[in-house]
């Protein structure tokens, strides 16, 4: 008994020794309130791990409207609850002055949506905006940009971004907002079938870019697919600069002017940005004649000039006359040319009080095949040369005759028009 009574403190010592140890491992200090709070904050932050996300903007209300007030809709995507007091929010301006706003202290079920009103800042209409999730030390998790907002239209997601009509706590649909109610946005299979729908009509479609934004012209620029091309129009030139061959989504109203379809968009906010230089679209190739499909296509023909002045020329193909546009922008320098002059042209086709037009892109979509002073006037090259040179050999032999004669009018005569057929 003695024995184990002198080693006892020795083996207490070595569990206290443990004991502290493992609560400085564990980050426990001793105190039971301090050790249970810091605990409970660990098993949170462990076991919310998912980022809530931003699944609509509603930035400009329409005081008329039953949404009143601006709001930021949150999902939940994942399959785990979120705290949400785990993080803040804020827009371009409170993020640039590291000003965090607390979303709330609402435990978000998976699937579920938590609506947050903005008192805290307003978010910008007129120019470009982002509203971002942060952690509670302000880095950024997630951010949604915007520009030119919509009134009475929110930004929100399903696939991709887009503006419809405002859906607080449900999910996003397709709706676009018009003026006589609220229409399905009609998703086209094909450009084509695009351009057989009515004006007005509600569309998001897909092409590439066939011809960049600022070069046709400042308001309008092209896309194509496999069917066919049409132009996008923007009142406002509010444009970014995609590149030929990027592949966007364009969302906006079906119009037409002059008889050529287009879609009419707001501003760059209606371009969404797909996917860079996948393909540029290629010329279609015209041997028959330029039809209404055609509007908007990038095409290539070939046939005679029939006029030309100054950067537009006229041209026949298959007796269908054509108006060839050079563009400013394009910076093509019109090929010399002349009436009967056969020429290669490719560009976007367009139509203008019933005239088709192509508008040419770069320098070598304009070029002369063969020049009007060498086509033949009438039967084979071989039948001129020898009906020439009969017809000189003849005078030649004339101009002998009457130089032995002293005959020196006529002998002028015979040479000059000898060399003349020579020049021939």
């Amino acid at each position: 008994m003695s024995k184990w009574l002198k080693i006892c403190p020795y083996v207490i010592s070595v569990v206290l020794l443990i004991s502290v140890q493992a609560r400085a491992e564990a980050g426990l200090t001793g105190n039971l309130e301090n050790d249970l709070n810091s605990n409970t904050s660990n098993t949170n932050e462990n076991s919310l791990t998912n980022i809530p996300s931003i699944s609509e903007v509603y930035p400009y209300p329409d005081a008329d409207s039953i949404f009143p007030d601006e709001f930021i809709e949150i999902n939940n995507n994942s399959d785990q609850p979120i705290d949400l007091s785990l993080f803040k929010i804020c827009d371009k301006n409170a993020c640039s002055k590291s000003v965090f706003y607390p979303i709330g202290s609402d435990i978000l079920l998976p699937g579920g949506y938590f609506i947050y009103c903005n008192k805290d800042f307003q978010l910008n209409n007129s120019g470009e905006e982002t509203v971002s999730i942060t952690d509670l030390s302000g880095i950024n998790l997630s951010t949604v940009g915007f520009s030119s907002a919509k009134e009475g239209m929110s930004y929100n997601f399903r696939d991709t971004w887009y503006w419809s009509s405002p859906t607080p706590g449900k999910e996003n649909s397709l709706k676009q907002l018009l003026e006589g109610g609220e229409k399905e946005a009609f998703r086209p299979n094909s450009i084509l079938e695009c351009k057989k729908l009515s004006a007005g009509s509600e569309v998001i479609i897909t092409g590439s870019v066939s011809v960049s934004p600022f070069v046709l012209s400042n308001q309008y620029f092209y896309i194509q697919d496999n069917s066919g091309g049409i132009q996008i129009y923007s009142y406002k030139s509010d444009f970014e600069i995609h590149s030929a061959g990027d592949r966007v989504e364009i969302h906006g109203t079906i119009s037409e002017v002059s008889g050529e379809k287009r879609i009419k968009i707001s501003g760059k906010s209606d371009i969404v940005f797909i996917e860079k230089d996948v393909e540029k679209p290629r010329a279609k190739s015209i041997t028959d004649k330029l039809m209404e499909d055609d509007i908007g296509t990038m095409v290539r023909v070939e046939g005679l000039v029939i006029q030309t002045s100054g950067d537009i020329f006229l041209i026949s193909v298959n007796s269908q006359d054509i108006k060839v546009i050079i563009k400013e922008g394009t910076n093509i320098n019109k090929p010399t040319m002349r009436k009967g002059d056969k020429v290669a042209v490719s560009g976007i086709v367009s139509i203008y009080n019933g005239q088709y037009r192509i508008l040419p892109i770069s320098q070598e979509d304009v070029t002369i095949i063969i020049p009007e002073t060498v086509l033949p006037q009438s039967g084979s090259g071989i039948e001129l040369y020898a009906v020439t040179y009969l017809t000189f050999m003849i005078i030649w032999i004339l101009y002998l005759k009457l130089k032995m004669r002293r005959k020196t009018w006529q002998k002028r005569l015979c040479l000059f028009l000898a060399m003349e057929m020579l020049l021939r």
